[in-house]
């Protein structure tokens, strides 16, 4: 990113009104980018019986990706469904309110980081 620092915090909002949240960066660097979104997720309802349920208890699910201008998506880490034992994937992640997007050798250009 062109901030003259390492590092860069963003703090936004998405409402029902406004459900997508874009920020265009620009990359000129030649160290790995690293992207990250948290949120605040209202507790649901108890599960009981169950310890093991696939299914998604957040709230707000928004989801992270940055594109290139030549529309190649990057997509944050995830726990593979099929294979919990075994090595994070990525993809949409539909389960956490914490979610990150790392990428080696980044080109430098321009990007667009999307929440939605």
């Amino acid at each position: 990113m062109n901030n003259g620092q390492n590092s860069f915090i963003y703090q936004g909002e998405i409402t029902q009104g406004n459900p997508i949240f874009e920020l265009e960066v620009t990359y000129e660097n030649t160290k790995d980018i690293i992207l990250g979104l948290v949120w605040n997720d209202p507790a649901s309802a108890a599960e009981s019986g169950n310890i093991n349920n696939l299914d998604s208890r957040l709230i707000n699910n928004l989801d992270l990706k940055l594109t290139s201008q030549i529309r190649s998506e990057y997509l944050p880490w995830m726990l593979d469904e099929n294979d919990l034992l075994g090595d994070a994937i990525k993809g949409i992640n539909n389960k956490d309110n914490v979610e990150i997007v790392n990428i080696e050798n980044l080109s430098n250009a321009t990007y667009e980081v999307q929440v939605e």
